[in-house]
Formats: C-alpha cells, sequence, structure tokens
C-alpha cells in the first residue's frame, strides 16, 4: 500500500534496513533510485524506504506482511 506520507521507521527497523533486510518480512533489500545521498530501497513482498543515512529511514509503502497496528 502506497502512503500518501512518508512515515519515519523505528529505530529497530531502520537498523534491520541498514543490514540490507526488509522489517516487515525479513527478505532482502534493493536499490530502486538513487539520488544525491538518498536511495529507495524495496522488498519484493512490496515495502519501499527512503533511506539517507546518517538519517533515520523513511516507510513510503507498507509490505504485504506489514503487522503494526495503525
Amino acid at each position: 500500500m502506497i502512503m500518501s506520507e512518508l512515515e519515519r521507521v523505528t529505530e529497530q527497523e531502520n537498523e534491520t534496513i541498514k543490514q540490507g533486510k526488509c522489517p516487515d518480512c525479513g527478505g532482502e533489500l534493493y536499490i530502486t533510485a538513487r539520488g544525491g545521498l538518498a536511495l529507495n530501497v524495496a522488498c519484493d513482498c512490496g515495502a519501499k524506504f527512503w533511506v539517507a543515512y546518517p538519517f533515520t529511514a523513511e516507510r513510503i509503502a507498507k509490505g504485504v506482511n506489514y503487522a503494526k497496528a495503525d
């Protein structure tokens, strides 16, 4: 599900993303777009994130296994 606004991920999710893993399903993340210091990364489950270290990653889309209560 594509979100209308970016959502900052938790510190635990951010650490998982730094390791190249999807915090929603544990799958491998891959780069979908790059610009300057920022990257968009995605997983096959549908999760997408904006990453620009040292900043905390932000969620663009939720994966199909996203279990966090809204």
